[in-house]
């Protein structure tokens, strides 16, 4: 499964998910959007904050928590079960790596990109949730390190939650594998929006591409990489650029060290000639102030 589109406004202060409906101080914690549930991440680590919101009773939430913890660890966990004043707590240790969750971490391992853990703990809660359902609590984390129980939980009940007549409606839109044209995976966009998206292949690895439009207005996520590199001796020499534009690779004549203004338009113009197959060039170029916010 893919990240979701996320939806965010707010202050500076906070963040909100318009979409699914949560609202989180800034902070240090990333937060990544799932088909049915999502989770916050200390940035560098491979710790989870797992939250998922279901309905019916305490019995339907607990089975609903197990059959979802197959899926990210491949077998069900044997929890230990302890009742606290908030509601009961599962909790399980010696588990393996949560794959089906993260499933880059074995693919960046693969490549050189930095090691996970093997051996994991979960502590899961149940919270009842005003007028009825539950919303489940996880926090997984690597076993051999200090816990971030508190700080998770004390995180967790930073959030806030918006009421339905401020979420914004959404759909379902499929992620395709370019290779083989099936659907891999889902995200979420904004009621009448127009939303595609894909799997490239980017070297040795896969990542999710997606645009989201509504008339002249879109958002686009892309993976762009640009080499170039110039060399000059007594006797000549030579530049070249290499653009890779979501796996597709274009090269250009001339080197591109962006230094200046100038040459971060020549960026821009090599990426449109990259993406269109047509020839860009400069007319006019206005200063706009910057936002408050950068």
């Amino acid at each position: 499964m893919a990240d979701l589109l996320q939806a965010q406004g707010g202050s500076a202060e906070s963040y909100t998910d318009l979409l699914h409906g949560v609202r989180w101080p800034a902070s240090q914690w990333n937060y990544t959007v799932r088909r049915d549930y999502f989770y916050f991440q200390p940035p560098g680590t491979h710790t989870y904050l797992v939250i998922k919101s279901v309905s019916g009773d305490l019995a339907a939430a607990i089975a609903a928590w197990k059959a979802q913890a197959t899926k990210f660890y491949g077998s069900s966990p044997s929890y230990a079960s302890t009742q606290t004043p908030e509601g009961p707590v599962l909790s399980a240790s010696n588990l393996p790596f949560p794959h089906g969750l993260d499933g880059y971490a074995a693919i960046h391992a693969g490549l050189g990109l930095g090691d996970y853990p093997r051996v994991y703990r979960e502590t899961t809660h149940f919270f009842a949730k005003p007028g009825g359902g539950y919303r489940i609590v996880a926090l997984i984390e690597p076993q051999q390190a200090s816990s971030q129980l508190n700080e998770a939980l004390a995180f967790y009940k930073s959030l806030s939650w918006l009421p339905a007549s401020q979420l914004v409606a959404w759909e379902e839109k499929p992620l395709i594998d370019f290779e083989t044209g099936q659907p891999v995976g889902y995200f979420h966009v904004p009621k009448d929006f127009e939303g595609m998206g894909g799997i490239a292949k980017i070297g040795t690895t896969r990542k999710p591409v997606y645009q989201v439009q509504k008339g002249d207005y879109f958002v686009r996520v892309d993976h762009i990489t640009i080499q170039s590199h110039s060399l000059q001796t007594g006797f000549g020499g030579n530049a070249a650029t290499f653009i890779s534009v979501n796996g597709r690779a274009f090269q250009f004549p001339t080197p591109l060290f962006v230094q200046n203004e100038r040459e971060a338009v020549q960026v821009v113009l090599h990426l449109w000639e990259a993406e269109t197959g047509q020839r860009w060039q400069l007319e006019s170029l206005k200063r706009l102030p910057l936002s408050p916010e950068l």
